[in-house]
């Protein structure tokens, strides 16, 4: 019986797992797609030329130009989760609720205290 409640307990907690791992790889896909596009128009707009890495951040020749993209490109995309990991702190009423702040009932419950039905 106390095996089941544990059960029954951690299905609850991994519920919705599901959906929210599905939206966070769709953010990722559309981030590297947007900073794919975002770094592709720097390089052609030469507002950022290889030359700045090469010469000014002092990374040598021997690395191909594509290897700067791709690491450019995930700067960007750890810029776009960094903005949208402070968004979902200002926006989620989870992640404003205040620790320590006094309720009825408990968040993650004890799977082995017995319920009772009221």
């Amino acid at each position: 019986m106390r095996i089941d409640m544990k059960h029954d307990t951690e299905l609850a907690r991994r519920k919705g797992l599901t959906g929210r791992t599905i939206v966070a790889t769709t953010w990722l896909i559309m981030g590297f797609a947007i900073a794919y596009f975002l770094t592709d128009w720097l390089f052609k707009s030469e507002l950022i030329s290889p030359n700045f890495f090469y010469d000014q951040l002092f990374i040598p020749r021997t690395i191909d130009e594509g290897i700067i993209r791709a690491g450019l490109m995930a700067i960007i995309v750890v810029a776009m989760q960094f903005f949208m990991l402070i968004g979902f702190a200002v926006a989620s009423p989870t992640a404003r609720a205040r620790p320590g702040t006094p309720t009825p009932f408990a968040k993650d419950p004890d799977p082995y205290e017995p319920k009772f039905n009221n």
